[in-house]
């Protein structure tokens, strides 16, 4: 019975040396780091720039937006987000960082409320509409890009 409480709390204790070591170092500087990179991606779209937007993802990004548009690979993400910043001409995007979560030093989740307000290209207002992004970002060469996004448009948590 020793022995298997020894075992025991020697797979607890690893366990949670491995779970702690899947943090960065600093959090808080790393999560400063990730919505500034989302930051740029915010004023990106606002300046309706789909390069610079695109720039926001890595090469190989994951995107499915709340209009079930899905594409992968950066190149494909700037085309879609060149059709959408045509069609839309006075289109404000609010973000609202809500909760990070590391998976590890270079692995984070990102849970993004949004709204959108504005008018379409017609002049036509858009009626407001507003949902979650869920995100995972990557840390590459010390760089925090988006390699997955998944847009739902439905009532954000409060």
């Amino acid at each position: 019975m020793q022995k298997r409480l020894i075992v025991l709390v020697s797979c607890l204790f690893l366990f949670s040396v491995t779970v702690a070591a899947q943090q960065p170092s600093n959090p808080d500087a790393e999560a400063a780091a990730i919505k500034q990179t989302l930051t740029s991606c915010s004023h990106a779209f606002e300046s309706r720039d789909a390069r610079a937007a695109a720039m926001c993802f890595t090469e190989d990004a994951d995107f499915t937006g709340p209009a079930s548009a899905s594409v992968h690979g950066r190149k494909e993400i700037e085309q879609l987000f060149e059709k959408s910043f045509a069609r839309r001409q006075d289109v404000h995007r609010e973000y609202t960082v809500k909760k990070i979560r590391f998976l590890s030093p270079q692995i984070a989740t990102v849970e993004n409320q949004w709204k959108v307000t504005g008018s379409q290209s017609g002049g036509s207002p858009v009626t407001p509409y507003a949902g979650v992004h869920t995100l995972v970002v990557i840390k590459e060469k010390g760089n925090w890009q988006i390699a997955i996004f998944h847009g739902s448009r439905f009532r954000p948590r409060e």
